[in-house]
């Protein structure tokens, strides 16, 4: 029995026989449980198969929002906070949005950034350790400006001296020596 390769493609993925009758076209009694049969492969599982990452899960579970956010379809706890089921646990759609983005696990609690309640748009969180960090370059800017602040008003106060000085020089050489310039 000649058997197509699309079919034998989509039947090695494991699509059921209605899914694969639908996709090409043909029949599925007729057509595509005889190459299955043909080609000696179990009927495929009933229902929805489980994704095979949460990050996938978590991609079915997003829809565009305007601004350049992400907005939650899936389910939320109780506090609000976008999750959903994994292998058993429940996850935060926070936590694997920054896994998504930075490539590895967060430190701590992981909050959006952007302001946006339940934005779960990847780049748009940050962890512990990203939150010392911004807290630190913030810190280390307002010491900055407080020291070029100062740095500024001591060059001022200096310039100042210096021109008082220069005067008071003036007026002592113009007392020695008079109009003799």
């Amino acid at each position: 029995m000649h058997i197509r390769q699309d079919l034998a493609d989509l039947l090695a993925a494991g699509h059921s026989d209605r899914a694969i009758a639908r996709q090409l076209n043909v029949d599925a009694q007729a057509t595509v449980a005889v190459a299955r049969h043909a080609l000696g492969l179990p009927k495929a599982k009933p229902g929805v198969r489980p994704a095979a990452t949460a990050e996938i899960l978590f991609h079915r579970r997003t829809q565009a929002a305007d601004g350049g956010h992400l907005r939650w379809k899936g389910s939320v706890t109780r506090g609000g906070l976008p999750s959903l089921r994994h292998g058993g646990r429940n996850l935060s759609a926070y936590r694997i949005a920054y896994r998504i983005a930075h490539g590895r696990e967060p430190q701590g609690k992981v909050l959006p950034t952007c302001k946006r309640e339940g934005c779960v748009q990847i780049g748009h969180h940050a962890d512990r350790g990203d939150r010392a960090r911004a807290q630190d370059r913030a810190a280390f800017v307002r010491a900055w400006n407080r020291g070029r602040t100062k740095a500024i008003l001591a060059q001022r106060a200096r310039a100042e001296t210096d021109r008082a000085r220069e005067q008071r020089l003036e007026d002592l050489f113009d007392a020695i020596f008079g109009d003799q310039r």
